[in-house]
């Protein structure tokens, strides 16, 4: 009796085994058609994603090295504050007296002048300067 119902448990199994393969072939068959009859729109949604993926990639700003960042933190500490700082005004005659001669000169339309103080000078400035002077 022990025998009869060991083969019978032995049968048992055996005929859950074939089932559950019939079963898991059945969905894999499943699977594989519905991926082949869908090919076209998985092929696109992955090409999409790789797309994307690009784009998030090269359009993200660069990280700098660790010293790069550091230096490039201490330079726009530095322009702010120079920035904030003021300007002198009239505090160097020499320059104060070059802009003028030169405005002085242009208004007047005198190239010469103007030749000595911003050198060089070319024939196509020179004719910027007449049409200037007339009016």
């Amino acid at each position: 009796m022990e025998n009869t119902m060991a083969s019978s448990n032995v049968d048992d199994k055996l005929k859950k085994d074939t089932e559950n393969k019939e079963t898991g072939n059945k969905e894999t068959n499943k699977i594989l058609t519905f991926i082949k009859q869908n090919v076209r729109y998985i092929t696109a949604g992955v090409l999409f994603l790789a797309m994307v993926l690009i784009l998030v990639k090269v359009g993200s700003p660069k990280q700098p090295q660790n010293g790069q960042n550091v230096a490039a933190t201490e330079v726009a500490s530095e322009a702010s504050d120079d920035a904030k700082q003021e300007f002198e005004v009239d505090a160097h005659e020499d320059v104060n007296t070059l802009i003028n001669q030169y405005y002085t000169a242009y208004a007047a339309g005198d190239t010469d002048t103007l030749s000595t103080i911003a050198t060089p000078l070319s024939e196509n400035e020179k004719s910027y300067i007449y049409p200037f002077m007339l009016k």
